[in-house]
């Protein structure tokens, strides 16, 4: 009795602490052949846990002082991190000084189309894929709690609480 009720307590504690982790997904319009670098970062849930966000893939060129391509995309993730749609919406060039040029797509703007940069805050989280805590960027939190929006550098990634 006693052996089966340590058994219980023990899966609904491992229960109580599961977690998961799932990366954004790369949408297909999104160029990734080398030698382009590209990720996602989420920012913002829907109602239903969905993700609203941004990819960017980048290319650069020049040697000594090269300038960076880098092609936004607004994108949309389901709760399991797969991408649901994206659309182009506009290209910054960069290089080590900063920002050259901005051009939008039509109906996009700065505002609707930034280069994506990583959330303010760091937070210590469990990472159940590794099997350690890790120090990830924080972005935002789903508006029933299940979920957090967090990247490691630019990578985002569902974390579902």
């Amino acid at each position: 009795m006693k052996t089966l009720l340590a058994l219980i307590l023990l899966s609904l504690s491992a229960a109580a602490n599961a977690v998961t982790i799932a990366p954004l997904g790369i949408p297909s319009n999104v160029p990734t052949s080398y030698p382009a670098k590209y990720h996602c970062t989420g920012y913002t849930f829907n109602a239903d846990d969905s993700v609203n966000g941004f990819c960017v893939s980048t290319i650069a060129q020049g040697s000594r002082y090269p300038k960076y391509y880098n092609s936004i995309f607004a994108a949309g993730w389901d709760v399991e991190g797969n991408a649901l749609n994206s659309t182009y919406c506009g290209q910054y060039v960069t290089y080590v000084g900063g920002v050259i040029s901005k051009t939008f797509a039509p109906g996009f703007d700065a505002t609707s189309c930034p280069l994506p940069t990583v959330g303010p805050q760091q937070i210590n989280l469990y990472d159940p894929l590794n099997g350690l805590n890790v120090w990830f960027f924080y972005q935002s939190t789903s508006t029933d709690g299940a979920y957090m929006l967090v990247s490691l550098g630019f990578v985002g990634y569902i974390y579902g609480l």
